[in-house]
């Protein structure tokens, strides 16, 4: 979806109306109402694809750490104020 709003096929409205599906699924999991329109905003704000923000709002959602060994996603996370472990591959 981040891809089209860049392209601007999407609106912004469109992009959280589209992610308002993915309520059904992580419900399950987590508060998924709070949760999608976190990583909807997260995305928005730091062109970054959902799926990754969506361990970011959870994240801060649970108030947990992060570990990722996507160099872009744990500087996100940085900014975002949420405790990151930069996990490196081995040589």
């Amino acid at each position: 979806m981040l891809k089209y709003l860049r392209v601007k096929v999407l609106t912004v409205e469109e992009v959280k109306s589209a992610s308002s599906e993915l309520r059904r699924v992580i419900s399950h999991f987590a508060e998924g109402e709070r949760l999608i329109e976190a990583a909807t905003d997260i995305s928005v704000a730091h062109g970054h694809k959902i799926y990754d923000c969506l361990y970011l709002a959870l994240a801060l959602q649970t108030n947990n750490a992060l570990a990722t060994a996507d160099r872009r996603m744990a500087s996100i996370a940085t900014q975002l104020d949420i405790d990151t472990v930069f996990v490196e591959a081995e040589a």
